[in-house]
């Protein structure tokens, strides 16, 4: 059972480092499925801009929460950088979109 738990362990971790490599090159479902099922990008019903990791991660007022959680980063660097990689992942939790990337 134990050996279980840790197998549970590292496939959180595992998936954790998916999904920050994911967001920090710019690529999940949200913003490339569109041109797999060509159809017209998806656009954010607030600002009325398309759906980019950097509208999510510096522009958009929907996701205050989740930018907060990044420490208000001003510049993707900063955002993405190797000491906030805990956080970019919860981040993206945060506002459930963790679960599609």
């Amino acid at each position: 059972m134990i050996q279980h738990r840790h197998s549970n362990n590292n496939n959180n971790k595992k998936h954790e480092e998916i999904v920050t490599t994911k967001i920090r090159i710019g690529h999940f479902c949200l913003t490339h499925l569109y041109l797999i099922i060509k159809e017209n990008c998806l656009v954010c019903e607030l600002c009325d801009d398309q759906i980019i990791i950097k509208l999510i991660t510096l522009n958009c007022p929907r996701f205050n929460s989740s930018r907060h959680i990044l420490g208000n980063s001003p510049t993707m660097k900063q955002a993405f950088g190797e000491e906030n990689s805990k956080n970019i992942y919860n981040s993206f939790l945060n506002i459930s979109l963790a679960k599609l990337l």
